[in-house]
C-alpha cells in the first residue's frame, strides 16, 4: 500500500506555514501515516531575558534560581494545556528551560500541534550532539564531599599550572569546596580515585527504594541521570571521565589534573549521539538540582541542524537563574572542509557570552555560556 506524505496534508488551511521546522518537512516527506516521528514542540510563550533578568537582579543565588525555575516551570503548565490536550495521554517530556514538549508522534497529530495558535514551532528532534574533541582533616562540601584541598603529595599537572590554578588555591583560597559542576557528558566512572570523594549527592532521594522521591521525575537519581538510557547509572563513558578529571581530579591517584579539585560533580550523561531535546533536558536537571556551573563538552554541528532558537531559549534561562556554562568550542578549527568558519564553533558554543568587554559589539545580546577554546 502506498501512503501520501505529510505534504498532502499541509495542504489544508488547517496548518500554519511557519510552525514546521525545515527539517521537520523534509522528514515528513516520506513518512507514513503511522511513522512516529521525534519532535519537540516550542511554545510562542517565552520571557525576554532581559525580562527575566530583570526579574531576578539582586536576588540571593538560590532564590534566584529557584524563581526562574518556579516561574518557567509555572509557564510550561500554564501555556501547554493545549498540546496536552491534542496528545490525550500521550508520553511526553517536559522541557520547562525553552518551554517545550519533547514527544514521537505520527504525522496526523503533527499536523493538527501545528496548528495550535499557542504553538510557535514544531521541530524534527533529530540534530544530533557529538563529544567535542577530560593525612588532612576531612572538610565536608554541599553534600558531604572532600574539600580538603588537591593531595599536597602529588604532581600537578603542567596544563594546570599553566592556567593558574595553584595561585587561585593558595593565594586566594578557592579550590571548588561548595560548587557543584553538573557534567555534560558521555558519564563518570565514579569509583575512580580522583573523583571518587567528589560525585554529587542527591539527598532528597533514597538510594535503592525504587521511587521518585523527590517528586523530580527521576527514580532513584542519586548522583545524576543517564539520559539515553534512562535511568539513574551514568557512568558509561571514558570522556566524561577525562573531563570530570579536568574538573576535579584532586590527585589522589599521584596527578592533579582538576582545576577545582574539591569541587562536586553532578553527573549527567549522554553516551550516544544526542538530539537537542537531551542537551536541554540535561541542562533543566542541573539548574533544578542544584548546579552552580555546567560543563558540556558536547557541540551540536551545523550539518545537523540544531534549533538554535531553542539552544538560546536554554542558555537565557541559565543565565537568569545564575548558572555559568562552560563549552567546548574550537576543536574543528582545523575542519575547515566539512566546517568551516564560523561554523567551526556549534551549538551551544556560539551563544554570545554573559559578559562583554565594552569595547565589543554584538548583536543578539548575551547567555550563560562562555566557549573553551579546547576540553579534549
Amino acid at each position: 500500500m502506498r501512503f501520501l506524505p505529510l505534504l498532502t496534508l499541509l495542504a489544508a488551511p488547517l496548518v500554519h506555514a511557519g510552525s514546521l521546522a525545515p527539517d521537520l518537512r523534509d522528514a515528513l516527506t516520506s513518512a507514513t501515516p503511522h511513522d512516529r516521528i521525534p519532535i519537540v514542540v516550542l511554545m510562542e510563550a517565552f520571557p525576554e531575558r532581559e525580562r527575566m533578568l530583570d526579574q531576578v537582579r539582586g536576588m540571593p543565588p538560590e532564590r534566584r534560581r529557584a524563581h526562574v525555575v518556579a516561574a518557567l516551570k509555572a509557564l510550561a503548565e500554564r501555556s501547554q494545556a493545549p498540546v496536552r490536550a491534542v496528545l490525550a495521554g500521550e508520553r511526553t517530556r517536559v522541557l520547562w528551560g525553552v518551554n517545550g514538549l519533547a514527544l514521537t508522534a505520527t504525522p496526523e497529530t503533527i499536523a493538527r500541534l501545528a496548528a495550535l495558535p499557542e504553538v510557535r514551532w514544531v521541530l524534527h528532534d533529530g540534530g544530533r550532539g557529538e563529544p567535542a574533541g577530560g593525612g588532612t582533616p576531612t572538610l565536608t562540601g554541599p553534600t558531604g564531599g572532600d574539600v580538603s584541598g588537591p593531595n599536597p603529595d602529588a604532581t600537578i599537572r603542567p596544563e594546570v599550572t599553566a592556567m593558574g590554578a595553584p595561585q587561585v588555591w593558595n593565594q586566594l583560597g578557592y579550590t571548588g569546596a561548595g560548587v557543584i559542576v553538573a557534567v555534560l557528558d558521555t558519564g563518570v566512572w565514579r569509583s575512580h580515585p580522583d573523583l571518587a570523594d567528589h560525585i554529587w549527592t542527591n539527598l532528597d532521594e533514597v538510594p535503592g527504594n525504587g521511587v521518585d522521591d523527590d517528586g523530580n521525575g527521576y527514580v532513584d537519581d542519586t548522583w545524576g541521570w543517564d539520559l539515553c538510557n534512562g535511568d539513574n547509572d551514568p557512568s558509561s563513558g571514558t570522556h566524561g571521565t577525562q573531563v570530570a578529571g579536568q574538573v576535579a581530579g584532586d590527585g589522589t591517584n599521584g596527578v592533579v589534573t582538576g582545576m577545582a579539585p574539591d569541587a562536586e560533580l553532578m553527573v549527567l550523561g549522554f553516551d550516544c549521539s544526542p538530539p537537542d531535546s537531551i542537551g536541554w533536558e540535561a541542562s533543566d536537571y542541573a539548574i533544578a538540582n542544584g548546579a552552580h556551573v555546567i560543563t558540556e563538552s558536547f557541540i551540536w554541528p551545523w550539518e545537523d541542524p540544531p534549533d538554535y532558537e531553542g539552544w538560546r531559549r536554554q542558555t537565557d534561562t541559565e543565565l537568569a537563574a545564575g548558572i555559568l556554562h562552560l563549552n567546548a568550542a574550537g576543536n574543528d578549527g582545523q575542519n575547515q572542509g566539512l566546517r568551516p568558519v564560523p561554523y567551526n564553533v556549534s551549538a551551544p558554543a556560539n551563544c554570545p557570552p554573559p559578559w562583554l568587554h565594552p569595547d565589543q559589539t554584538l548583536l543578539g545580546g548575551i547567555s550563560s555560556v562562555v566557549a573553551v577554546a579546547n576540553i579534549d
